[in-house]
């Protein structure tokens, strides 16, 4: 008799069952991996977003500081006010002595930045900025996919990025002379050299006044020459002493005489030394701005002496004018024309005058001088707008000051053995020299004086707190 073996239909059932498990244990895993790694890299791509975010919160931060330090940007006698006690309540900065603080909350979810300006040296107020973005994927931001796995979401982290930037004082009077275009010093026996009258072992040192004038046993070699020019021969030395630098704008050159000497000092041969030229000049020229209401102004005294400080008003001067006042702006509608001994003569009591000089021209000739009492060159500034277009100095003049005048060619020169200075700064159009033209620049115009505003310098980023 055959017996059949029927097999155990419940044993092939839960053989398969086993399999249908272990591939679906397989493929929940798989997915969770999936998941997990999903989960991972969102967070990864978010957080990276965030990181990125912060920086921008903080370059903001940034940006602030370096408006805040600019507001006067533009107007050349008030870029140094920014740091008064008045103009930070008018921006809502905190201050602290030297320390200048901002707190400002950019977002409802309150994201923010700190910003502090330390200006405890003023040619180099150091910004530091923090921002902070808060960091969190919550169940409600998460892809539905893994909301619905029941990922947990990271907890809430804040990112903070930090940077400190190096921002310096742009001079308006970064040298001894500075154009637009061509120099031309081909006179003989033309110097130019500098001092600095903030120092006693770099000028001839009053006490009384708290400040020093020039004296050649004292001179040094920062009488720089500078034009924004890119032509060749851009500045012609000639036979010209320059104890300085010469730059001129990219691809620009200078030239020299069999005589002429650009270098250090003391002299030793002649030529221009080596690294004492470069071609990277690149010079903003901003326009004189006259300030409002100027024409309206109370007219200089008749007598020509102003005792009194304030802001006045000339339809042009020809004649002897003494400023005796602590803080005097002149606008000066028409021409400055001087001649034989007559002088513009700044009081030992000014602290600050200034001119805005709208007629065609500047001439001094004779024996005529401006500010040669005083021999101050950071009490006068003379600021020429657009439509002063010439300058010249002639016969035995002096000045003692800094002329602003980027639409005017310049002028310096006389003859026969006459020697006259020019002690301060100056910017123009162009300007040529020769005859017996001595200029000695006052180093101290680059940290204390007229400035155009503030620049970055260098920028970092550090671990913040």
């Amino acid at each position: 008799m055959n017996i059949h073996i029927i097999p155990n239909r419940n044993r092939r059932d839960g053989g398969a069952l086993v399999i249908t498990a272990i591939i679906m244990l397989f493929i929940g895993a798989t997915l969770a991996t999936y998941l997990l790694v999903s989960q991972n890299e969102y967070t990864l791509v978010a957080r990276s977003q965030v990181w990125n975010s912060s920086m921008a919160l903080t370059e903001a931060g940034v940006e602030e500081g370096m408006a805040f330090i600019n507001k006067y940007e533009g107007n050349f006698t008030m870029v140094t006010n920014w740091s008064t006690a008045a103009s930070a309540a008018e921006d809502s900065w905190t201050v602290a002595g030297n320390l200048f603080s901002m707190h400002r909350v950019v977002s409802a979810n309150g994201d923010y930045y700190d910003v502090t300006i330390d200006n405890s040296n003023p040619s180099s107020p150091l910004i530091t900025s923090a921002g902070l973005v808060g960091y969190t994927l919550s169940a409600s931001r998460s892809p539905f996919m893994l909301a619905a796995a029941g990922l947990p979401s990271p907890a809430a982290v804040p990112i903070r990025r930090k940077v400190m930037v190096q921002a310096v004082y742009s001079a308006l009077f970064p040298g001894a002379i500075t154009t637009v275009t061509n120099i031309d010093l081909n006179g003989n026996n033309v110097l130019v050299d500098s001092f600095d009258s903030t120092l006693t072992n770099a000028s001839a040192w009053n006490a009384a006044l708290g400040f020093g004038t020039y004296n050649i046993t004292k001179a040094r070699a920062n009488g720089n020459v500078m034009t924004d020019s890119s032509l060749v021969g851009a500045i012609s030395v000639g036979q010209a002493n320059i104890y300085g630098h010469l730059d001129t704008g990219p691809g620009g050159t200078a030239t020299v005489g069999n005589n002429g000497y650009v270098g250090p000092l003391p002299q030793s041969g002649s030529g221009i030394q080596p690294g004492f030229v470069a071609d990277d000049m690149n010079m903003v020229f901003p326009p004189v701005i006259l300030p409002g209401g100027a024409s309206g102004w109370p007219t200089v005294p008749s007598s020509g002496v102003i005792t009194n400080s304030g802001n006045y008003y000339s339809m042009g001067i020809n004649d002897n004018l003494t400023v005796n006042a602590p803080n005097v702006t002149i606008y000066v509608q028409g021409t400055i024309s001087l001649s034989g001994n007559e002088a513009i003569t700044i009081g030992a009591t000014a602290s600050r005058v200034i001119f805005y000089v709208d007629g065609s021209s500047i001439s001094l000739s004779g024996n005529a001088t401006i500010n040669n009492q005083t021999q101050n060159a950071g009490v006068l500034g003379i600021y020429g707008l657009p439509t002063l277009t010439s300058i010249n100095f002639g016969g035995n003049a002096g000045y003692t000051g800094t002329i602003y005048a980027p639409q005017s060619a310049f002028s310096f020169g006389g003859g026969g053995n006459n020697t006259y200075d020019f002690v301060g700064a100056l910017v123009a159009l162009s300007a040529k020299m020769n005859g017996h033209a001595n200029f000695h620049y006052d180093e101290s115009l680059k940290r204390n004086g007229p400035g155009i505003g503030y620049v970055p310098f260098s920028w970092k980023e550090i671990t913040a707190n």
